[in-house]
């Protein structure tokens, strides 16, 4: 039972008070009155005359003083109805208003009060609510639902609820919503009936739900994320030991995706990177689970394997959705991954030791050409552990100035001239000695290392030119190989306007070498690098010519000084008649075009003699020089 309020001042006490004052007072009033006027009057006439006055005195008193007491009352009444009324509209006017539906009930559940946000939520007027009951409002079910609600607040309880219902309007749209409902009471203290307040928390659920789905869901592809690929994982687990199955976990990652992300920007490498995600789900049973980790690696669990070998069938699968290629916004896009396999219970028993291990076996898959597929063997940890070995000797060999660079010179073929060099990278390591580039720099390339080592190269060079130049051989230029992802990352045309202010170098003696696979994208960033090398005056040719996608569009577009032709068609230049008809197609066409060129490789006469005739530029390789520390180019200078 509600307990009761305070008591207000009874009336009849009031009343009691007053009338007792009044009583005392004309008492008083007749007794001191009759006395003095025994006093004052000289006879019995005057007596009664003094008497009568003192009787219409009193009736004139007493009317006086009722007319005040009756007048304050009534004020007091009056302002009391005014603040009255002013609560009232003021309670009415935030009733109406408020956007929470309020209502009061009674014992029946027939509606006494309703305000006009409820009206609104039910889409009728307060005279088709009033003195009906849920059940003529809503739908059975719910009806009868709130009905036993409605017994329990009756029996004295508070409910607050979170509720799902459909709205009345004619979209029928699910909602939710959050209701209190308490007991009325009256002025006995017993329970007369129900008052509710509810609101409309659609919202708040969906943005609830959108928070727990972001949890557990990655936002660019709808993919699960690790937390529940685990979950799934643990599942699947579950099911293999009951069984006496496998699972399978396939670790994924797309082959030269920076490169497609760098060059055409991040937008295309977003819609890459679903319609890989759509590509998988048509790949895969309804069974497994697909998640993408992030960057461009994808996982995937497959449960209720029976053997190793279904595994792969999968897997190949897999790959086979990449045969075709993807269009992206105008681009035609050729996808594979290399792809790492790790099998519960066979390679471990936990999640995080088959994923570090499908990792491993992924890492192997690129390390033998990409686009295949490896499953984990004991091996490949002995791999990854000297791997992870190398990044951080490499880290170090940084630090403590282990990398030096070689120096293969450049003839001008005609005159024999040295014209200047090509600055090769090698890593001088205190425990195996020379490391060659082709087993470091791609370490370099995925570690984030290829930015400062590319910035030591070009800095280290141009000090090294500036030495020849002090040393009297002014005319020479140095040759600097980029990395497609030093070029994309590092701040390419500070670092080369500063090497050559420190040293004092023309920019035209320094010449960056470029892969083609960099030129064939069509990016504005990569335009805008050439052009604001170009603005130095440093010069750029194109490493490697005729190996990858040689175009006529780019060598026109980027304005590049210089082909080199790649050493695999110089090797057998003199005895394959399609490598002398494609060296001498290049140096016709690039004399054409107004470029100059340089033959690699160039390790016997005949070669040289061939390409005399074919009037190519320059000429490097073992026949005039191998690559050499800096102190044996600078005495091979001395001679020249």
């Amino acid at each position: 039972m509600k307990p009761p309020a305070p008591a207000a001042p009874s009336p009849n006490g009031q009343a009691g008070l007053v009338a007792g004052l009044y009583g005392l007072l004309a008492a008083l009033w007749i007794a001191l009155s009759d006395r003095l006027a025994a006093l004052v009057a000289g006879d019995t006439a005057q007596l009664t005359l003094i008497q009568n006055y003192k009787g219409w005195a009193f009736v004139a008193i007493t009317c006086a003083l009722l007319f005040f007491l009756v007048r304050r009352s009534l004020a007091r009444l009056q302002g009391s109805y005014r603040a009255l009324a002013e609560s009232e509209a003021l309670y009415e006017s935030l009733v109406q208003v408020m956007p929470q539906c309020l209502y009061r009930m009674d014992r029946e559940s027939r509606i006494t009060f309703a305000n006009r946000a409820l009206e609104r939520h039910l889409g009728k007027p307060r005279e088709a609510i009033l003195g009906h009951s849920p059940r003529e409002v809503y739908p059975a079910d719910l009806a009868a639902k709130y009905r036993q609600d409605d017994l329990r607040v009756l029996q004295g309880e508070t409910l607050n609820l979170i509720e799902e219902m459909v709205s009345l309007d004619s979209e029928q749209r699910k909602r939710y919503i959050e209701i209190v409902k308490t007991p009325t009471y009256a002025p006995d203290g017993s329970i007369n009936g129900i008052q509710g307040i509810f609101w409309d928390i659609t919202a708040r659920k969906s943005a609830e739900e959108q928070i727990e789905y972001l949890a557990h869901h990655d936002p660019l592809t709808d993919l699960p994320n690790r937390v529940l690929l685990r979950d799934r994982f643990l599942q699947a687990q579950g099911q293999a030991a009951r069984s006496d199955n496998r699972v399978a976990i396939l670790f994924l990652d797309l082959d030269h995706f920076k490169l497609v992300n760098d060059t055409l920007g991040h937008p295309i490498g977003d819609r890459l990177l679903q319609a890989v995600a759509e590509r998988l789900r048509r790949g895969v049973r309804e069974t497994d689970t697909i998640s993408r980790q992030g960057g461009d690696e994808f996982v995937i669990v497959l449960p209720e394997l029976a053997d190793p070998e279904s595994a792969g069938s999968i897997a190949g699968k897999l790959m086979e959705q990449m045969h075709e290629p993807v269009r992206v916004n105008g681009h035609r896009l050729n996808v594979t991954f290399s792809l790492g396999i790790a099998l519960y219970p066979d390679d471990g028993d936990d999640f995080d030791t088959l994923m570090k291990k499908a990792d491993t076996a992924m890492y192997s898959a690129k390390e033998a050409g990409r686009n295949t597929l490896r499953f984990f063997t004991a091996a490949m940890n002995v791999e990854a552990a000297a791997r992870l070995k190398l990044q951080g000797r490499l880290q170090r060999a940084l630090e403590k100035e282990e990398l030096v660079l070689y120096y293969q010179p450049q003839f001008d073929l005609a005159s024999g001239r040295i014209l200047g060099a090509e600055a090769l990278l090698r890593w001088r390591d205190p425990e195996r000695g020379l490391v060659p580039p082709g087993e470091f720099i791609p370490v370099a390339e995925d570690t984030g290392l290829i930015g400062p080592i590319g910035e030591w190269v070009i800095g280290e060079a141009c000090r090294e030119l500036r030495r020849w130049h002090e040393a009297g051989a002014t005319d020479l230029s140095m040759a600097v190989n980029l990395s497609p992802v030093q070029f994309r990352r590092s701040r390419l045309v500070e670092i080369a306007a500063r090497a050559l202010q420190e040293n004092r170098l023309p920019a035209e003696c320094l010449e960056f070498e470029l892969t083609e696979s960099l030129l064939i994208r069509e990016d504005a960033a990569i335009l805008e690098t050439l052009t604001a090398l170009k603005g130095l005056g440093v010069k750029l040719s194109i490493d490697d010519f005729g190996t990858g996608y040689s175009s006529l569009a780019y060598l026109k577009r980027f304005n590049v000084d210089k082909l080199k032709i790649d050493q695999s068609f110089i090797r057998e230049l003199c005895s394959n008649p399609d490598d002398e008809a494609i060296v001498s197609a290049v140096i016709t066409m690039a004399r054409q075009l107004r470029l100059r060129t340089v033959a690699e490789g160039v390790e016997n006469a005949e070669q040289a003699t061939m390409l005399r005739r074919f009037d190519c530029d320059e000429v490097q390789g073992f026949l005039f020089g191998r690559p050499m520390p800096a102190a044996d180019f600078q005495a091979l200078l001395g001679h020249r």
